[in-house]
C-alpha cells in the first residue's frame, strides 16, 4: 500500500507543530522582505559614507591651514591612525593629479587608476580644493559582511531561529492542549477492546471521510499502527474499482443510508485482497451524518476457492465436450466404413430396423450390388487398384442414391442399398441408373460393371433379413444370367430360388441387428476406457476385411469383422496402471495382462448369442502351430481357426506399426520380417502372404520399395510351394 503522505509515520501533534513552525518562519521572512527588520547592508553603506565625509572635512581643513612637507607628514600620520583604528578602512589616499603627488597610508600603487574608478560600497572618492589646486581623497573599505553574492541568505539565521522556536513552542502547547482531544480517545477503552476482538476490519470515519479509529484486525491487515492510519482518507488506499460507483462510505455520507454487500478489491503490499464492505451512518440528534462505521470482511480465500471451483467446472465442461467429441468421432468410426465412407453393416441394420417398423410395405426396397469379376481385377491389377475400384463404385452409388436411401458396404465388393418412399418400379429405374453410371466410365483404366438384385417389402418379406435375402437371390440370378444387369425378385422363379439355396452356406442363427447394437455399445465402452485400443480394433477390422477374400467363407464376413472389432474387449478388465504403464511389465503384471484374452471371449460370449465370434476371439490368441494340432485333434473347427489366424496376423501387424505406450511405432518392413520369420510356427503363412501382397501393392504405388518380400527359400515361400 502506498503512503498517502510523506509524514504518515509522524504523530499528528508533531505534524501540526512542524506546519505552524514553517508558517512562523514564512511570516518572519516576509517581514524581512518588506523592511520591518533593519537592513544591515544599507546601514553599513550609510555609515561608510558618513565616515568618508568626516575624514574629508578633516583633511580639507589641514590642507587649508598647513603648507609643504609638514602637511604631508601630518596627513600621512593621520591616515595611518585611521587605518589602525577602523578595521573596515583598508587604505586612505590623497592624490593631486597635476603634480602627481600622493599621500597614502598604507602605500597605494597606481593612484591615477584609482582616481578613474567609480565609487561603491568598497571604494569611495571625494574631491577637495586648495586654492587653485584640486585633490582627490580616496578610501578603500573591506567587503560588506553580507555582500558575498548570497545576500538573500542573510536573514536565514533569523528565519531558522524563529521557525525552530515556533515548532518547539507549538509542539509543547499542542501536546498539552490536544491531550484530551486525541481522536483515539474518543472511543472508550471498553468499546475499543470489543471492536478489536472482531475478526473483520472496522473503520470509524468522520464527516470528512477521515479515519478516526481503526480496530486491531484492520491495523494488522495493513501492517500500520492506529496512530499512523488516523487522519487518512480510505480513498487514498489502492482500491481496484471495477466500475465508477462511489465508495460505500461516500455514498453513505451523501444519502445518510446504510450501504451493504459491496465487494471491493484492495492491493496491499502487491497482494490483491477482496472484501465485502458495509457502511453504516452515524447520525446526530439533529439527524446529521457525523460519521460512518465501515466494516471490511476479508473474503479473499473464499473468492480463491470460488475461482478454483469455476476453473474446475470449466475443466469439467471442457472434458465433457472432449468426451462428446470423442464419442461423435467414435460413432463415425463405428458407423462408417473407413475405406468407402459408406455405412457399415452395424449402423445400416440399426437404421434399417427403424425404417422397417415405420415404412409402408410397398415403399421399402433393397438393392444388392456386387462388382462383376472382382477377383480377376485383383489378380490382374493388384489389390490397390481393386481398392480404388471399390471406393469409386461406392462414390457413384452414394452420388446416384443421394438422400433417397442408405448405402452400406455389405462385404468386400458387395453393397446393400435401402431405398424408401418409392415403389418397386421406381426402385428398378434407380437400380438401372446405378448400373449404367458405373458401366459408362472406366476406373483407373479398368472397365467395371456391376450386377444388381432388387426386392420390395411387399414381395412377402417376413423380416429385414428376409428382404435382404430376396435381393441377394436376385443378385445371384443376375450373375448367373451373364452379369451387368438388374434382376427383381418378382422375376425370380422357384427353380432359381432352389439353386441359390443349394449354393448358400448356412450361417449361424444370429440376430444381426441386436448383435450390431451390442458390438457398438461394447466398442463405446472400450473407447471411453482406452481410445487408442478402440482405434486399433477398428484398423484391425478394416485390414481383416481387406485380406479375408479367398481365405475364409464369405458368409461369415459379419462374424469375422465383429470378432476383429472385439478381439481386445477384454482390456476393459485390466487396471489402468498396467494398460498405460510406459515401462516393462513385471511378471505378475504380465500374468494379469494375459487374462484379458480369456476375458474378452467371455464378454463376447455373454453379450452375443453368436458362438462363432467368441470362438474366433479365443482362436486369434493361439499360435499357428498349436492351432493345427487343435484342429487335428478336433478341439477347434478349421474355419474358426482360419478366421482366428486372420485376426491374429492383422492384430500383430497393426500393433507393431503403430505407437504403443511402451514403445514407438516400427517400420512396416521390420513388422513384415517378424511375420515372415515366424510363419508356420506363430502365424498362418497363407494369411501372412496375403497381407504382404496387400502392403506391397500399396507401397509400390506410393513409391516405397522398402517393404520386405519373401525370399525364395524363406519358410513362407516353402510353405506356399508345398
Amino acid at each position: 500500500m502506498k503512503l498517502a503522505s510523506p509524514l504518515l509515520g509522524i504523530r499528528s501533534t508533531t505534524r501540526i507543530a512542524i506546519t505552524l513552525g514553517c508558517i512562523s518562519a514564512s511570516v518572519t521572512w516576509c517581514a524581512l522582505a518588506i523592511g520591518l527588520f533593519p537592513d544591515v547592508e544599507k546601514n553599513q553603506s550609510q555609515n561608510r559614507v558618513r565616515v568618508a565625509e568626516a575624514i574629508a572635512y578633516s583633511v580639507g581643513s589641514q590642507l587649508t591651514d598647513s603648507q609643504g612637507d609638514q602637511t604631508d607628514g601630518q596627513l600621512e600620520d593621520y591616515f595611518e591612525s585611521l587605518v589602525e583604528r577602523d578595521s573596515e578602512i583598508e587604505f586612505v589616499c590623497l592624490y593631486q593629479a597635476e603634480s602627481n603627488q600622493v599621500i597614502s597610508a598604507p602605500v597605494v600603487r597606481a593612484p591615477q587608476e584609482l582616481a578613474t574608478r567609480e565609487s561603491n560600497t568598497e571604494f569611495m572618492k571625494i574631491s577637495l580644493s586648495q586654492g587653485e589646486t584640486d585633490w582627490m581623497l580616496m578610501f578603500g573599505f573591506s567587503p560588506l559582511r553580507t555582500a558575498t553574492g548570497l545576500s538573500w541568505l542573510y536573514p536565514f539565521t533569523a528565519v531558522c531561529f524563529c521557525g525552530c522556536v515556533a515548532i518547539l513552542f507549538f509542539w509543547g502547547y499542542l501536546t498539552r492542549v490536544l491531550k484530551h482531544l486525541n481522536p483515539n480517545k474518543v472511543v472508550p477503552n471498553r468499546v475499543r477492546t470489543a471492536l478489536d476482538s472482531l475478526a473483520e476490519g472496522l473503520l470509524l470515519l468522520n464527516s470528512k471521510e477521515e479515519i478516526v479509529l481503526a480496530n486491531e484486525s484492520f491495523t494488522e491487515l495493513f501492517g500500520r499502527s492506529a496512530d499512523q492510519l488516523t487522519g487518512l482518507n480510505p480513498r487514498s488506499f489502492e482500491w481496484v474499482k471495477e466500475n465508477d460507483q462511489a465508495f460505500p462510505w461516500t455514498k453513505c455520507l451523501q444519502e445518510k443510508d446504510a450501504v451493504k454487500g459491496r465487494v471491493l478489491s484492495l492491493t496491499i503490499d502487491e497482494d490483491t485482497r477482496r472484501f465485502i464492505v458495509n457502511a453504516t451512518p452515524i447520525l446526530s440528534e439533529t439527524n446529521q451524518c457525523s460519521g460512518v462505521l465501515v466494516s471490511l470482511d476479508d473474503i479473499t480465500a473464499l473468492e480463491n476457492k470460488k475461482d478454483e471451483l469455476s476453473s474446475m467446472l470449466q475443466l469439467l465442461k471442457n472434458s465433457r465436450d472432449k468426451v462428446q467429441k470423442q464419442n461423435r468421432e467414435l460413432h463415425v468410426l463405428a458407423s462408417i466404413d473407413p475405406m468407402t465412407e459408406c455405412l457399415n453393416r452395424r449402423s445400416f441394420f440399426e437404421a434399417y430396423r427403424i425404417e422397417w417398423q415405420e415404412e409402408n410395405s410397398d415403399q421399402m426396397n433393397i438393392l444388392m450390388v456386387d462388382i462383376d469379376k472382382f477377383k480377376s481385377i485383383n489378380d490382374r491389377y493388384g489389390h490397390l487398384i481393386g481398392d480404388e475400384v471399390i471406393c469409386e463404385v461406392a462414390r457413384k452409388l452414394r452420388s446416384v442414391v443421394g438422400t433417397s436411401g442408405l448405402v452400406c458396404r455389405y462385404g468386400g465388393e458387395e453393397f446393400c442399398i435401402l431405398l424408401t418412399n418409392c415403389d418397386l418400379e421406381t426402385c428398378l429405374v434407380k437400380a438401372e441408373e446405378i448400373r449404367a453410371a458405373i458401366e459408362s466410365e472406366t476406373i483407373s483404366n479398368v472397365a467395371v460393371t456391376v450386377s444388381v438384385g432388387a426386392s420390395n417389402k411387399s414381395l412377402k418379406a417376413m423380416d429385414p433379413q428376409h428382404l435382404i435375402d430376396q435381393a441377394d437371390q436376385s443378385l445371384y440370378v443376375a450373375k448367373r444370367q451373364g452379369r451387368n444387369r438388374v434382376v427383381s425378385f418378382e422375376n425370380v422363379d422357384a427353380e432359381d430360388t432352389k439353386q441359390v439355396e443349394a449354393v448358400q452356406v448356412d450361417s449361424p442363427n444370429t440376430d444381426i441387428n441386436d448383435q450390431n447394437s451390442v458390438t457398438t455399445s461394447l466398442l463405446s465402452a472400450l473407447a471411453l476406457r482406452d481410445r487408442a485400443t478402440a482405434e486399433h480394433c477398428h484398423r484391425v477390422a478394416s485390414l481383416v476385411l481387406t485380406i479375408a477374400n479367398g481365405i475364409t467363407d464369405s458368409s461369415l464376413r459379419n462374424e469375422l469383422e465383429t470378432a476383429a472389432l472385439l478381439h481386445d474387449i477384454g482390456k476393459i478388465g485390466v487396471p489402468d496402471s498396467i494398460i498405460f504403464k510406459p515401462g516393462k511389465l513385471t511378471a505378475s503384471e504380465f500374468e494379469t495382462m494375459k487374462k484379458f484374452e480369456a476375458t474378452g471371449a467371455d464378454i463376447a460370449r455373454s453379450a452375443l448369442s453368436n458362438e462363432v465370434i467368441p470362438a474366433v476371439i479365443a482362436a486369434c490368441r493361439v499360435a499357428f502351430g498349436d492351432g493345427l494340432v487343435m484342429v487335428r485333434n478336433g478341439e477347434m473347427e478349421e474355419e474358426i481357426f482360419k478366421m482366428g489366424q486372420i485376426v491374429r496376423v492383422c492384430n500383430v501387424y497393426d500393433s507393431m506399426t503403430n505407437h504403443q505406450v511402451f514403445r514407438p511405432a516400427m517400420h512396416s518392413t521390420r513388422a513384415i520380417n517378424h511375420l515372415m520369420k515366424n510363419a508356420n510356427t506363430e502365424y498362418d503363412p497363407t494369411v501372412v502372404a496375403k497381407l504382404i501382397s496387400v502392403i506391397s501393392d500399396q507401397s509400390q504405388v506410393a513409391g516405397n520399395s522398402s517393404v520386405a518380400k519373401p525370399a525364395s527359400d524363406s519358410p513362407l515361400q516353402v510353405c506356399q510351394t508345398s
